[in-house]
């Protein structure tokens, strides 16, 4: 019965998770005005029904889609913090370290990388959405404090502080 029952949980965690990576790509093909349940439950290739059981309002939806990537950037961020701190790198190596990470994930992922700034910008107006945002540039600050701290600078918590 415990095996059952973990497997639907299984399921229902996985099609929950192909409806937020849907999300995120039609909003960084056609951006958030696009993002209805219909054209994400098309592109998640799940019944139109299971939008409303996981996600009852556009709000939801978004805000859950920006908190995996959130989640997903937080892991890919703080392990380029922690290649660097304590690696003896110079400042170069380190701002090329940075450079080299920024622009692959950027290229490899255009589609994700537009979705993440739509969603900035939308959390800039939406209160809903204004807390993961918020959690994804804490972690851009850890990092940029890491790189501070790695390089020698005095006061890293001070000047990476993005306002």
């Amino acid at each position: 019965m415990a095996t059952e029952r973990s497997g639907r949980q299984d399921r229902a965690e996985a099609r929950r998770e192909r409806i937020l990576r849907a999300t995120l790509e039609v909003i960084g093909e056609a951006g958030i005005a696009a993002v209805t349940h219909r054209a994400v439950a098309g592109r998640a290739d799940v019944p139109l029904g299971s939008m409303t059981y996981y996600f009852a309002s556009k709000d939801d939806l978004l805000r859950e889609s920006l908190l995996l990537f959130v989640e997903e950037e937080v892991v890919r961020l703080h392990a380029l913090a922690e290649s660097i701190v304590g690696s003896g790198l110079t400042v170069e190596q380190i701002a090329q370290a940075f450079a080299e990470e920024l622009a692959s994930h950027a290229h490899a992922e255009r589609v994700l990388t537009v979705a993440q700034f739509e969603l900035y910008l939308e959390s800039a107006r939406n209160e809903a959405l204004q807390a993961a945002a918020a959690r994804c540039f804490a972690a851009y600050e850890d990092v940029t404090e890491a790189a501070l701290r790695a390089v020698g600078v005095e006061d890293p918590g001070a000047t990476a502080l993005f306002v």
